[in-house]
């Protein structure tokens, strides 16, 4: 999988059809909520565009900050949209926009992870 990411980049999705409408809906809830996981608190906004982040604080499921991860990863939120059947895992910090960035996560077996009695398999 790790060489596929390598050697075709952004070269498969060529020949794709643009999006619908419907199929491009889901992409501004998700950012809200990969905006909202730098607020530390999701009913007293700081940081949120007008409007706000569009989800419902009370299907945050789990929100990690820095002082309570101990420094041993990066702040990161759980949140279940009930309305739009999503579970979303917003990790702050996590910047993979260059190819390398996923290189990296792949060579050092980031991606590939023991969780309780699991494996985790990241998938980008």
């Amino acid at each position: 999988a790790w060489k596929r990411c390598l050697y075709t980049a952004g070269h498969e999705s060529e020949n794709w059809q643009l999006a619908s409408a419907k199929e491009f809906q889901p992409a501004p809830r998700l950012c809200g909520c990969i905006l909202a996981v730098y607020e530390d608190d999701l009913r007293n906004l700081i940081w949120a565009p007008p409007g706000g982040y569009h989800m419902n604080p009370d299907w945050v499921i789990l929100h990690k900050d820095y002082k309570e991860t101990h420094g041993q990863s990066t702040p990161y939120m759980i949140y279940l949209d009930h309305e739009n059947a999503y579970m979303v895992l917003a990790i702050r910090g996590l910047c993979l926009g260059n190819q390398s960035d996923y290189v990296v996560c792949l060579i050092t077996n980031w991606g590939k992870q023991h969780l309780m009695m699991g494996m985790c398999i990241m998938a980008y």
